[in-house]
């Protein structure tokens, strides 16, 4: 019979294995970056977590990613923020609702400037509120 330790232990590899999986063949697939990675740099939400995972275990790592997750967030609304910013003050169009605008938003994630991005991305939006 396994003690709470090994059991401990299991979990800890489990849980980094499943993040790296995501990390390998969900999150390329996603068309956007970690929100909190792309404002501050440094690691993802998913590689900060399972570093912490592999350091501390799983049970003290949790209210740590909890509280990741919660900056994550903050970091959108932040980019979001940024990017109305921009549009707002060049005159370039946002998409009509803030659904799609968040959904073109996330493909601003890999390198280019926001500002651009939401002008090319306005257009995306406006052809998909159009065929619906």
């Amino acid at each position: 019979m396994k003690t709470p330790m090994q059991h401990s232990k299991l979990l800890t590899a489990v849980a980094a294995k499943l993040i790296r999986g995501y990390q390998k063949y969900l999150s390329p697939h996603k068309g956007y970056h970690c929100a909190h990675r792309v404002l501050h740099g440094g690691d993802s939400c998913s590689q900060y977590i399972k570093t912490q995972i592999e350091n501390v275990g799983l049970v003290k790592a949790t209210p740590l990613a909890l509280t990741r997750f919660q900056a994550c967030k903050h970091s959108s609304i932040a980019l979001k923020r940024r990017a109305n910013f921009f549009a707002g003050t060049s005159g370039m169009p946002l998409p009509k609702n803030a659904e799609d605008f968040f959904d073109c938003f996330g493909d601003c994630f890999d390198g280019v400037e926001i500002a651009a991005c939401c002008c090319e991305l306005g257009s995306e939006a406006e052809k998909r509120n159009r065929e619906r």
